[in-house]
């Protein structure tokens, strides 16, 4: 069953959504997308995610990477794997 407009739980989701959706604009706006997925380096057929790294949804470009739809998808799903290969990709960053 669809929810209605006036439905508590459809408001305040409304509103979450459009918090969502204006930090990741506001994001896109000032931090430029690279050709490339910062975890894997893979060239996207489609464009990259605005992907945020701390789950705080601040107003700081530095909590947010692009990455492609595949990453993004690790990341949120198998937190646990995301971790182990974002520690491996800075070992290998040092040695370079």
């Amino acid at each position: 069953m669809r929810k209605s407009k006036n439905d508590k739980n459809y408001e305040n989701k409304s509103k979450v959504c459009g918090w969502y959706d204006e930090v990741h604009r506001w994001v896109r706006k000032r931090k430029p997308v690279p050709e490339r997925c910062r975890l894997c380096g893979k060239t996207p057929e489609k464009s990259l995610h605005c992907s945020n790294t701390s789950g705080l949804y601040l107003y700081d470009i530095d909590d947010y990477e692009y990455i492609c739809h595949a990453c993004h998808g690790l990341k949120d799903l198998k937190p646990e794997v995301y971790r182990k290969i974002k520690d491996l990709l800075e070992v290998v960053k040092h040695e370079d």
